[in-house]
């Protein structure tokens, strides 16, 4: 049994760019588990890899905020923040850099940029351990 597929000129363009684009270096795929995966946003973020617990640490970025965008920090392996008197949230809008305090429990951590209005579209995202 033969099976023919015919593609559109639009169809095959789009699937070729998709090709390129995943071969290119530096590609990735999403994860179908675990965290989030980051939107292509061109936040960067610059913060201390280690901070002493309930430490008061300075993150800067780069790039474009968006309205309600804010900075986290979430144990590592979370899916979706919420808001906590151990992980409370600070608003993007309020001034780059801004100051976040640092878990008191120490352990693995990560400084999430958050789309405004959401809990999981994570902008960008950098590793944290707290000591």
């Amino acid at each position: 049994m033969k099976v023919r597929l015919a593609f559109r000129p639009a169809a095959l363009l789009i699937l070729v760019a998709l090709a390129a684009a995943c071969s290119s270096p530096g590609a990735s795929v999403a994860p179908t588990s675990g965290p989030p995966a980051s939107v292509a946003s061109g936040i960067t973020l610059q913060a201390p890899a280690e901070a002493a617990a309930a430490a008061s640490i300075t993150v800067a970025w780069t790039g474009s905020a968006g309205s309600g965008d804010y900075l986290v920090i979430v144990p590592v392996g979370t899916t979706s923040y919420v808001e906590t008197t151990e992980n409370p949230y600070i608003n993007a809008s309020i001034g780059n850099p801004a100051t976040l305090v640092a878990p008191t429990t120490p352990g693995s951590y990560e400084i999430w940029f958050v789309k405004g209005d959401t809990t999981d579209q994570v902008k960008a995202r950098t590793p944290l351990k707290v000591t």
